[in-house]
């Protein structure tokens, strides 16, 4: 049976507040405040980078974040293209690290960000 066209807008709009739930996301961990992630990470996160071992639980996703934070004086990124198919949300965005020597780096990235509700509960990391 074909989906109705409420069933279609339902999943629609969830699809968007996906969307818009990494997008702010990824604005604030550019803004070094690692409680103001708290709100966007669910309480059993996983989050895995490209270098390292699966970090699970938001206090040590947000031990990690302070740490990143702490190794580099400025952190920007700049988002270049973003999809979603349901509770995934998948980036391609730039990141730029610059630390107090004032020597600045872009890194191209790829993320994958798993939602429960309004919640992050699996990020998936690729640096390159």
């Amino acid at each position: 049976m074909a989906e109705s066209w409420q069933d279609a807008s339902v999943r629609g709009v969830a699809m968007i507040e996906n969307e818009l739930v990494v997008r702010d996301f990824l604005e604030v961990w550019s803004a070094r405040d690692s409680r103001q992630l708290i709100p966007f990470l669910h309480p059993e996160v996983v989050y895995s980078a490209s270098s390292s071992q699966e970090i699970a639980g938001r206090a040590r996703v947000l031990e990690m974040c302070d740490e990143v934070h702490r190794a580099f004086t400025e952190i920007r990124i700049a988002l270049v293209t973003i999809a979603v198919a349901g509770s995934i949300v998948l980036t391609e965005h730039a990141l730029h690290l610059r630390s107090d020597t004032g020597e600045g780096h872009w890194l191209r990235c790829f993320g994958s960000y798993e939602l429960r509700g309004d919640q992050i509960v699996t990020w998936r990391q690729l640096h390159g």
